[in-house]
């Protein structure tokens, strides 16, 4: 049985970003359990309505709660008490794919915020960018992949765990947080790969 309140933290993001019209296709939903180490990780996909299938701006969301927070968690459900807040990690990386030229990280970086608003008194931190170009062997064509990530170590109080109905109070900003960000990724001016396999402008 998953300890519930990872759920409820999922659950509380994911209501977030459903108010904010943002889109996540159910296959893309994955709830995992590493067997060596013990840790649980869920991960899914966002897009803004309408999106191409693939979409060419989407956000990558991974959710880890870690065996030492598990472990606590039981402790405290069993009355020991919580020494330290517990502790979930999430990343969420920005997605530009399909792109049909390489792209300067460095310019985009600068259209994007640095930090989100606050979420259990942390926030997510830009962390990284990069691009990747491939080469299809078939078409002669390249292809580049951006990527922009957030991180956040989300550290969570007993007063919280008392009344998990607060995550979705914590997480509420998150979601326009992050469709204002996917919509400036969406109006940058640069050219996509078409589905016929000829570079276009991208209006």
């Amino acid at each position: 049985m998953f300890d519930h309140v990872l759920l409820d933290l999922v659950n509380a993001l994911k209501g977030s970003l459903a108010t904010s019209m943002l889109e996540a296709p159910i296959t893309e939903e994955r709830l995992q359990f590493d067997v060596w180490a013990g840790d649980l990780s869920f991960e899914t996909s966002y897009t803004l309505p309408g999106e191409e299938d693939p979409p060419r701006v989407r956000a990558d969301i991974s959710v880890e709660w870690s065996t030492w927070s598990q472990s606590a968690y039981r402790s405290w459900t069993l009355g020991e008490g919580l020494a330290e807040p517990i502790e979930v990690d999430i990343e969420i990386a920005l997605r530009l794919g399909g792109i049909a030229h390489d792209l300067n990280v460095e310019e985009v970086v600068r259209q994007l915020p640095r930090r989100s608003p606050e979420v259990f008194e942390s926030a997510f931190d830009l962390t990284g960018s990069s691009c990747e170009r491939n080469f299809d062997v078939a078409t002669e064509r390249n292809e580049f992949t951006a990527e922009f990530a957030y991180e956040a170590i989300l550290r969570i109080d007993e007063e919280d765990l008392g009344d998990t109905t607060s995550f979705d109070k914590q997480f509420a900003p998150i979601g326009q947080w992050l469709a204002t960000l996917l919509v400036r990724l969406s109006d940058l001016n640069l050219s996509y790969i078409m589905p016929d396999d000829n570079p276009a402008e991208d209006s």
